[in-house]
């Protein structure tokens, strides 16, 4: 009696940590990222009346270089603010200065 619930025990410690493991991992992502940068555009436009109604703004990660290190491809995202027109036609792109990077094995 004693055996199974200590294995039913850790099971549950697995499973609370995989738990927490595997939220903290969809923040690390570049595309979600982006879809932060362009929910808070919105907000600050919508807060503060700047925005006018025929240009939209939004902030995306776009692809700079890829280079290879030790084994390892490292791609280089730079994020940029965008406007748009009322027709989506890019009016202006700026760079933030903030940068991403993705690494994996070859």
């Amino acid at each position: 009696m004693k055996k199974a619930l200590s294995i039913g025990a850790v099971l549950c410690l697995f499973l609370v940590v995989f738990y927490f493991d595997s939220t903290e991992d969809e923040g690390h992502h570049p595309s979600a990222r982006i879809l932060d940068a362009e929910e808070r555009t919105q907000e600050a436009a919508s807060s503060s009346g700047e925005e006018d109604s025929m240009t939209e703004t939004s902030h995306e990660y776009l692809f700079e270089e890829s280079k290879e290190k030790d084994g390892l491809v490292i791609e280089t995202y730079q994020e940029y603010k965008m406007v748009f027109d009322e027709n989506g036609n890019e009016i202006k792109r700026e760079p933030t200065g903030n940068f991403d990077y993705l690494r994996y094995q070859k």
